[in-house]
């Protein structure tokens, strides 16, 4: 905790300590052993008993070892004014007291200097990432920044970040435009995102003529390879990557022209509406016709009913409630729905292989279970969520055709209140 070990023989320092141990009585071979410990005036008063009874004995190695570090310290401690030393309390420096903080709190709201400063940090201040000096010339991310924020269609710029800088779209689910790394010592690294196919490389390396590393004598980095490279990137954006050194490479028409296309690309893409992947569906595009169509059954297995079956049932349906109204969106079902009800009255699936399933839906209340007539062994009733349900069955013309369901239908719908 609070304790301060040492090995020591000076004297001054040994008559201030708290607390001596003295190891002897004699040194080498003939020590080892604790003499006596305590305070030094402990010490001292041992020292003299000790000596005074070997004065005695008249023995050298008395039953009371000679303590030689306090016969050494007697004179010392008798030369020097003695006082009283104040006992040190470590729970008044535990104390909480005004202006102190948690030791968790220290340094909170210190910032990293591209946090406070973002933009001088990256354009003047920055390091390396293994903090070594940075050679590139920081006037290219500022021109390039400027000339991006110039336009509209883009977020503010984003500084706050070691080694990197990021200028997305006006909404963050746009992605990012600009990515430039600037961690690296010799070049800055950005990379501009814009439509597939926007530019191609063999074109863009003309456009931008950038000397290769291994042709820069004032650069330390080896390499054959293109400052400009292009890659398809994520989600459907083609990248650009271009190394820079100085201004003095880009600053020609041709990068600027370059600039000037990679945004018009980026914001064409950005703000186009998103295709409603719904609305593109065959049962949204055709509707009636596509519960009609032999398409959509489980692949592998036959359809063990002819359309007929489906084309009538609709008819018969149709025929018994005139004003309802036939929901044909959605890929299996088709939905009727009453006058001024939120849920269906009736669906039909349309795309089992065994058979068309009707259900009929009504409130318990409104009754009428008892006239309920099953038009096949496999037709169901059962009570639902507050709501009786009937399920039926076709795979047959001539069991949608009947009297007998053209009748119930009517019954069914005319029971509920619309």
């Amino acid at each position: 905790g609070n304790s301060v070990v040492l090995i020591e023989h000076n004297l001054d320092m040994i008559k201030a300590a708290d607390w001596v141990v003295d190891l002897g009585p004699e040194a080498g071979a003939g020590g080892g052993d604790i003499v006596v410990q305590g305070t030094p005036e402990m010490i001292v008063e041992y020292a003299k008993q000790a000596r005074s009874k070997a004065s005695k004995s008249g023995k050298s190695k008395a039953s009371m070892p000679r303590s030689w570090t306090g016969e050494a310290l007697e004179p010392v401690l008798a030369s020097d004014p003695y006082k009283k030393r104040k006992v040190y309390d470590p729970s008044t420096d535990d104390r909480w007291k005004k202006g102190d903080m948690d030791i968790e709190d220290v340094g909170a709201n210190a910032q990293m200097p591209w946090e406070s400063d973002g933009r001088q940090w990256h354009t003047k201040d920055r390091v390396g990432r293994a903090g070594e000096p940075v050679k590139w010339d920081g006037e290219v991310l500022a021109r390039v920044v400027d000339y991006i924020q110039q336009h509209e269609g883009f977020g503010e710029t984003t500084w706050n970040d070691r080694s990197a800088v990021l200028i997305q779209g006006s909404k963050k689910n746009q992605g990012a435009f600009l990515e430039a790394s600037t961690g690296d010592p010799w070049f800055l690294k950005m990379k501009f995102r814009a439509r597939p196919k926007t530019f191609k490389r063999e074109d863009l390396v003309d456009q931008i003529p950038l000397l290769r590393p291994n042709d820069m004598e004032d650069v330390p980095v080896y390499g054959n390879a293109p400052r400009v490279k292009i890659a398809a990137g994520k989600a459907s954006w083609q990248e650009i990557e271009i190394k820079v050194h100085t201004l003095a490479e880009i600053d020609i028409p041709g990068f600027w022209n370059f600039l000037d296309d990679a945004i018009a690309s980026f914001r064409n893409k950005a703000e186009a509406k998103p295709i409603d992947m719904k609305s593109e569906t065959p049962w949204a595009k055709l509707g009636e016709k596509w519960h009609f169509m032999r398409k959509g059954f489980a692949s592998g297995a036959e359809v063990h009913w002819e359309p007929e079956v489906l084309e009538t049932l609709h008819q018969v349906i149709q025929t018994a409630v005139p004003d309802g109204k036939f929901e044909w969106g959605n890929e299996k079902v088709v939905e009727i729905f009453l006058p001024s009800q939120e849920r269906p009255w009736a669906s039909i699936e349309t795309k089992k292989n065994d058979a068309i399933k009707l259900q009929l839906s009504r409130p318990v209340e409104v009754g009428g279970g008892d006239s309920v007539l099953v038009f096949e062994d496999e037709s169901v009733v059962r009570t639902e969520d507050g709501f009786d349900l009937v399920e039926m069955s076709f795979s047959q013309i001539e069991q949608v055709n009947s009297e007998e369901l053209k009748s119930y239908l009517v019954e069914h719908a005319g029971s509920i209140p619309h």
